[in-house]
């Protein structure tokens, strides 16, 4: 029906061409006839000139009153052609375009992701942006592939995940850093107060001199020190306590410590909190 095609049409173009009437003119142009009351916008069209080449049976049909708004015949032309053109671009859009499956049918699934450009299987992703930090093993790499190609995810979508997850893994390293800095500058100050049943300051600061030696002592004859180092436990007050302990409680075994760093320490200006807490004398 010539109803249903007007009705897909978008724009219309302006007014062009067509005569201006009187005699020996096409017989559909001219000017055109009065649509109702003059001045008033809301009086229905009447019926156009180049109606009396159309059927009687269809001109008072309530499709072709649909026509009447173009009172003149290239006015319905330009119509036509403007609706031409924009059936054949939406045919256009309609071929490219990829209807979603249900989900029911496995095929259809596979060629929709396919028609997406999502690979066969997972071994046909890239993600050159994972492949190029080192950081990610090709343990990791495949399960972050198998992730993508689960969730039906194209290349670029694949790559755009991996350079998250490399951004990700940027900041936390940096943070990492950043909190070890940060325990590095305060370490003296947070070791000794770590040592909450010492009272005195003197004797804390005493206690956390004594550890921390034991400890420095252990990691370099063990050779943990760098791994201590660039894992951040040099800098937490609970773990170098923890080391010195076993430092003292194992010395002169496979792991002395060097003289003055293990053992009890120098007796002289030592409170009695400390002398009792590791057996020296005040």
């Amino acid at each position: 029906m010539l109803k249903d095609r007007l009705g897909w049409r978008i724009f219309f173009e302006g007014d062009s061409g067509g005569g201006s009437g009187g005699s020996g003119g096409d017989p559909g142009m001219g000017e055109p006839v009065s649509t109702g009351s003059e001045g008033d916008p809301s009086a229905e069209p009447q019926r156009p000139k180049y109606f009396a080449q159309i059927a009687p049976e269809k001109v008072d049909s309530e499709d072709y009153k649909r026509l009447y708004k173009y009172q003149r015949l290239d006015e319905l032309a330009d119509a036509a052609v403007s609706f031409e053109v924009e059936n054949e671009r939406l045919k256009k859009e309609y071929e490219r375009s990829i209807v979603v499956p249900d989900g029911k049918d496995p095929e259809a699934v596979k060629k929709f992701a396919l028609a997406l450009g999502v690979p066969e299987d997972y071994a046909g992703y890239d993600i050159p942006s994972l492949a190029k930090e080192t950081g990610f093993s090709p343990e990791a790499l495949t399960k972050v592939k198998q992730a993508c190609h689960k969730y039906m995810m194209t290349g670029r979508q694949a790559d755009a995940v991996g350079k998250i997850l490399v951004q990700v893994a940027q900041d936390g390293t940096k943070n990492a850093k950043q909190i070890i800095e940060d325990r590095k500058k305060g370490l003296d100050a947070t070791l000794q107060a770590s040592y909450q049943d010492i009272q005195a300051d003197t004797d804390r600061k005493t206690a956390a001199e004594r550890d921390m030696a034991a400890y420095k002592a252990f990691a370099q004859e063990s050779g943990l020190a760098e791994l201590f180092e660039r894992t951040g436990v040099a800098y937490n007050p609970q773990v170098i306590k923890s080391i010195a302990a076993f430092a003292r409680t194992h010395a002169g075994q496979s792991h002395a410590m060097p003289s003055g760093a293990s053992g009890s320490p120098p007796q002289k200006g030592y409170g009695n909190e400390f002398a009792e807490k590791y057996g020296g004398k005040a």
